[in-house]
């Protein structure tokens, strides 16, 4: 009966260990995918093309106080006349995360 309940008990950890190692994969996978689709959509709302774009693992320009619900990137874009741009875009809400359309944007001077 012991070994039993033993048993059971771990394979109920290890089922817990599962969920939750495939919940933090989805979790990544999503925020990435959101992080693409928002920072395209904007590109494309304000009329930009992308030369390149970073995301800089902890170098966050003039965001230092983002949240870590928040993404990130490093772009450089061209606009509809030709003109080259570079600065910070900032995705997402400062609580609600990537849950968030928002889009903050501070260019190089």
């Amino acid at each position: 009966m012991f070994n039993e309940v033993n048993n059971l008990i771990y394979l109920l950890f290890g089922l817990l260990i599962v969920v939750a190692i495939s919940f933090a994969v989805w979790s990544l996978v999503w925020r990435e995918q959101r992080g693409g689709e928002l920072i395209e959509q904007w590109a494309q709302d304000n009329g930009y093309r992308f030369v390149s774009r970073e995301r800089p693992a902890f170098n966050k320009g003039p965001f230092t106080w983002n949240s870590r619900y928040q993404e990130v990137y490093y772009v450089i874009v061209v606009d509809a006349e030709g003109q080259q741009h570079s600065g910070w875009v900032k995705l997402g809400g400062q609580y609600s995360g990537m849950h968030s359309d928002q889009v903050e944007v501070r260019w190089d001077k």
